[in-house]
């Protein structure tokens, strides 16, 4: 069968190979169906591109990412206009980091901060949080100042963005008087995309009752130049006295909202409940600041209780697991102790058993935690022997074991720290070993009643036989949308010793 388009003056032709059992009506349906096929090829080269005036339902009201998904739609036409920014950042997503496509929250957070709005942004670890407030910085001619907690982070991320071509700097106090000089002149000249710096530099600019240092004298420059484009404030939790890590100079980054008026505050964290998330925007006095938030769950983590018998029972179940055969090398984790004392005891004795381990905790001098570090991420080194000091910032995308030999004090640090897992998204698998008298140890080490109520939590959380994953996205108010998650064990019966 063959049809030309002679309308269109083209020689088109649609041709089909019959058999000879085809008969002559079969032969004329075939027909009929071409020609309608080909009346519609015509209609739609002839239509006019117009935009639907109804959009159709792109989150049901029970999805966890709908509250972003409704906000990513209400601005979408705010402000800038999506498509003059997004192919760009699509170009240095793909030129400088590899990635095809933004993911996630990604958009919807980066659409808001380019529509000039204030932003409270919930999204897990592995989930590519940094890259919110990258990528704009990279687009818009001027300086995004990013607020971190960590030496150690601020040198990843710097690190890791000059690698990839893009102007960064930081600013802690490890940083020597000639590289402080080398920075104040490079970022009063605008050189710099992204400045890094720690909250204690901030605050010390900008206290009342104090004049303005070099730093925010520049800062003023560059504001009133129009050139101060992105205010962020990373791992936001520290912010809130209910939240993980709480640090007093967070308390006072308020100042940036008075003294930078009008400039989008990105506030981002992994792990934030509904109270940290109102606290937080109270105080850093964020602006009719639009929230995403993520789903807390992360799938490919397999969680497990297990009752804890001894300590050295548990190592030697922790040993069985990481020395099994596997390939092409051996798989890297972390091992969380509860207490400084803990950690070289663990690791002395994991090397005696025949895994390379190092130790991190603050206690440690620097050089012996960057060395323990350093061969860790370079895999010289399978475990890092840890307390909670070893957490915010760890960019090791192939962890595939997170152990705890002690609960955690709260359900909020437990999931900050499973969350070193499995950032490449492959399967990962965390245990931790369980007792009443790791509930009663961390009540005995805490000082404020809220974090005895977080520990009790925690003890209920790690004690039932409910699904792990429900149980966390339920704590972080979250509504699970299965029963059972399939990827972790439920522990129903707690026994050992305490």
């Amino acid at each position: 069968v063959e049809r030309r388009n002679a309308q269109s003056g083209s020689d088109v032709a649609m041709k089909m190979d019959l058999d000879d059992s085809v008969s002559e009506p079969e032969v004329t349906n075939i027909c009929e169906e071409l020609d309608d096929f080909h009346d519609l090829l015509l209609a739609s080269q002839q239509q006019p591109e117009q935009e639907d005036n109804v959009l159709p339902a792109l989150a049901l009201p029970d999805d966890p990412l709908c509250g972003g998904v409704k906000a990513f739609i209400d601005l979408l036409d705010s402000g800038e206009c999506v498509r003059r920014w997004l192919p760009q950042m699509r170009g240095l997503l793909r030129d400088h980091w590899g990635h095809p496509e933004l993911r996630g929250l990604q958009l919807p957070v980066i659409n808001a901060l380019m529509s000039g709005k204030d932003v409270f942004a919930v999204m897990p670890t592995g989930s590519g949080k940094s890259l919110c407030y990258q990528l704009p910085a990279m687009v818009r001619d001027g300086t995004t100042i990013v607020v971190s907690p960590l030496l150690s982070l601020m040198e990843d991320q710097v690190s890791s963005l000059r690698s990839r071509g893009v102007s960064a700097a930081r600013l802690g106090s490890d940083t020597t008087q000639a590289k402080t000089t080398q920075v104040f002149q490079d970022l009063a000249a605008g050189e710099i995309q992204l400045l890094y710096v720690s909250p204690e530099r901030i605050v010390g600019t900008n206290e009342k009752g104090h004049a303005l240092g070099k730093l925010g004298a520049i800062l003023k420059q560059l504001y009133d130049s129009g050139r101060l484009t992105l205010l962020v404030i990373d791992e936001a939790h520290c912010v809130s006295q209910w939240g993980l890590d709480f640090r007093s100079d967070y308390r006072k980054l308020s100042c940036m909202r008075g003294r930078y008026p009008g400039v989008p505050m990105l506030a981002v964290t992994a792990s934030a409940t509904a109270g940290v998330e109102r606290d937080v925007v109270k105080n850093l006095k964020m602006q009719d600041a639009v929230s995403f938030r993520d789903t807390f769950d992360r799938f490919n983590l397999f969680m497990e209780v297990r009752p804890k018998v001894s300590e050295d029972q548990s190592i030697r179940e922790l040993v069985a697991l990481v020395l099994a055969p596997t390939s092409p090398k051996p798989a890297c984790g972390v091992v969380y102790v509860l207490a400084r004392r803990e950690v070289d005891r663990v690791c002395e004795t994991l090397c005696e058993l025949g895994v390379s381990a190092c130790p991190y905790h603050a206690g440690l001098p620097v050089g012996v935690r960057r060395d323990s570090f350093t061969k860790w991420m370079q895999g010289e080194c399978q475990l890092i022997v840890a307390t909670v000091a070893f957490g915010m910032g760890i960019d090791k995308r192939d962890v595939r074991f997170v152990f705890h030999l002690d609960m955690p004090s709260s359900i909020e640090k437990y999931h900050q720290e499973i969350g070193r897992a499995g950032r490449d998204g492959r399967p990962c698998r965390c245990i931790l070993w369980f007792s009443r008298g790791d509930v009663r140890r961390n009540k005995e080490m805490s000082h404020k009643q809220y974090d005895v109520k977080r520990c009790e939590d925690a003890g209920k959380f790690f004690g039932d036989n409910s699904c792990r994953h429900a149980g966390l996205l339920k704590y972080f108010g979250e509504k699970p949308a299965f029963q059972n998650c399939r990827s972790c064990v439920a522990w129903r019966q707690i026994s050992g010793p305490g």
